[in-house]
């Protein structure tokens, strides 16, 4: 993926609570697709199925035993899900944009003073984001 125009960093607005009126815009708007399959993701899929099938052909050669080379690639791909990713984004928008948000999604951790979870669920799995304001 090819970087194009000046690399920048968060808005000064992102370290602060905003004002009334002011707008925060992100460095990835809404609207812009960002590719799924890219050249990069591909090529890191195919280092590991050779890598694992690798690892079990060597372990059945060398021990008579063998796992199945696909388990480790598939917590891998399920670890970095594009479908969950976009649910921890939906979240984030939420937490972001809403002056209420459902203690299912965001709450104060007990027994602490300034650090939030944010909490998402997608599947069997649960994702937890630790929050700090100052």
């Amino acid at each position: 993926m090819e970087v194009t125009g000046k690399v920048k960093g968060l808005p000064e607005n992102a370290y602060r609570k905003l004002q009334p009126g002011e707008e925060y815009v992100p460095i990835v708007p809404a609207d812009k697709i960002v590719p799924e399959a890219t050249a990069y993701s591909v090529g890191w899929g195919l280092f590991y199925a050779v890598l694992f099938s690798a690892a079990a052909a060597y372990l059945g050669l060398k021990i008579g035993q063998v796992f199945e080379a696909a388990i480790p690639i598939a917590i891998l791909a399920v670890g970095a899900s594009v479908a969950a990713g976009r649910k921890i984004t939906w979240v984030l928008r939420i937490v972001e944009e809403e002056d209420l948000v459902p203690t299912q999604y965001f709450k104060k951790l007990k027994g602490s003073e300034e650090i939030w979870e944010c909490r998402v669920n997608y599947g069997s799995n649960t994702y937890r984001i630790l929050c700090f304001f100052t």
